[in-house]
């Protein structure tokens, strides 16, 4: 008998803790939810048309965004189809974070079974259109200069809402010569005169907010990625294609 009533207890107190750690739980995501809600409108509220002298607060508004709910919450699958970026099919899915209706998130899924490989990204509409305009996109982790652990997104801005890119932005390129990345570089390549030519490549130091152009010569641009030299030419048409094929990809729900 007694053994029962020390069984029934336990078991009691087992079902407390997970009754009072739910509780902590949905308290803790009620909260994440509601920063999460209250930067978004911010962002959008501040920085509804693109202004190139502002853009650096745009970035680091944005590139928070991400970071506040990704691996904090729990999303919710909205809808999926396939597309086709750069000749190759892929599975494109939504899924909701903050439980508005509407997608924070895309996942891309190759359909060849060879090579099964998933990328993904957060979407914003800055000027609430009901078209996504700005893109978050998976990076990585690295190790810079000024951080021993940083993890990095990649964003691509539809500047004037019409439906192509026409801005990158970048923090993982080497400018220093000691093969370490400075994740206060801010790199932007744009398309200034919307021609679908890369006809702009500079520097923001987050530190000290200077604008710093890259040297070029004859139109095109190099710097110093983690995998090896890269090279921007303004004369390519095609520059922006495969950003702008995902963005077309992720406004064809």
């Amino acid at each position: 008998m007694k053994a029962l009533i020390k069984q029934t207890f336990y078991l009691m107190f087992l079902l407390l803790l997970v009754m009072i750690n739910s509780s902590v739980w949905g308290q803790s995501n009620r909260m994440i939810i509601k920063e999460y809600k209250k930067a978004k409108e911010n962002v959008m509220n501040k920085f509804a048309s693109f202004d190139i002298n502002n853009r650096m607060e745009l970035y680091q508004s944005m590139d928070m965004l991400p970071r506040i709910i990704w691996g904090k919450l729990n999303r919710k699958f909205l809808t999926e189809h396939n597309c086709t970026i750069k000749n190759r099919d892929y599975s494109i899915a939504f899924y909701d974070y903050d439980n508005d209706g509407f997608a924070d998130q895309f996942v891309l899924q190759t359909l060849d079974k060879k090579e099964i490989k998933d990328e993904f990204g957060f979407i914003y509409d800055l000027n609430r259109d009901g078209k996504t305009d700005y893109i978050i996109y998976n990076g990585g982790s690295m190790i810079t200069n000024d951080n021993p652990f940083f993890y990095y997104f990649y964003h691509w801005i539809d500047t004037n809402y019409d439906g192509v890119i026409d801005a990158l932005v970048y923090n993982n390129i080497i400018y220093s010569n000691d093969s370490h990345t400075d994740s206060n570089k801010i790199f932007w390549i744009m398309d200034l005169d919307k021609n679908g030519k890369p006809d702009s490549v500079d520097f923001i130091d987050g530190h000290r907010g200077n604008v710093n152009p890259i040297n070029t010569s004859e139109g095109i641009w190099s710097y110093n990625t983690l995998f090896g030299i890269k090279t921007i030419n303004s004369n390519d048409e095609n520059y922006f294609n495969m950003f702008s094929e995902v963005l077309k990809a992720v406004n064809t729900k």
